[in-house]
């Protein structure tokens, strides 16, 4: 069994190429938000589980296993990093395993609008660009028109790929 001492995204697909997505952060075992197993969980969902990861330079991938109790709403979701550390981070994750196509990553950002149509996510330290024709843009406009959101998702060499956010105490799936 591993602990898992910080945040990252594990990926599960379903027959058919159906994805579901979790966000994994610290616990007793290890504690799941999102979907997990094959049940479906409405986004901001915690339990506790056991994972077993798949060998690799980089534990991303994991099996979801027993389950340590019933599943709870967990508002707060996972805690954010600066858009500055989060692309550190995955720098160095793509300098580990240079074949990686995505980097997972939850920062507290607000949107911002650019030429030409594009958005971007930015704090202080830095700005994810969005994935060009992501349909939940003017969801995700709107969740930090006010102030900024927690918001998780996937960086890759197409721009930032927003997946859920967290905003006071709700939890929107994009």
């Amino acid at each position: 069994m591993r602990r898992f001492s910080s945040t990252a995204v594990v990926r599960m697909t379903l027959p058919g190429g159906r994805r579901l997505d979790a966000w994994v952060a610290e616990s007793r075992l290890t504690r799941l938000i999102g979907l997990a197993g094959l049940r479906r969980l409405p986004p901001g969902t915690a339990l506790d589980a056991d994972l077993h990861w798949y060998p690799a330079r980089l534990q991303l991938r994991a099996l979801v296993g027993a389950l340590h109790g019933d599943p709870e709403l967990d508002p707060a979701g996972p805690r954010p990093v600066s858009v500055g550390d989060a692309l550190a981070t995955a720098g160095r994750m793509v300098a580990a395993e240079p074949w990686l196509e995505r980097a997972p990553m939850c920062v507290r950002v607000t949107a911002a609008p650019l030429a030409g149509g594009r958005w971007v996510l930015t704090d202080p330290t830095g700005s994810l660009p969005l994935v060009r024709g992501v349909r939940c843009l003017p969801e995700l406009v709107a969740i930090t028109a006010a102030a900024p959101a927690v918001v998780a998702g996937e960086w890759s060499a197409d721009g930032f790929l927003a997946l859920t956010a967290w905003i006071e105490d709700r939890v929107v799936a994009l």
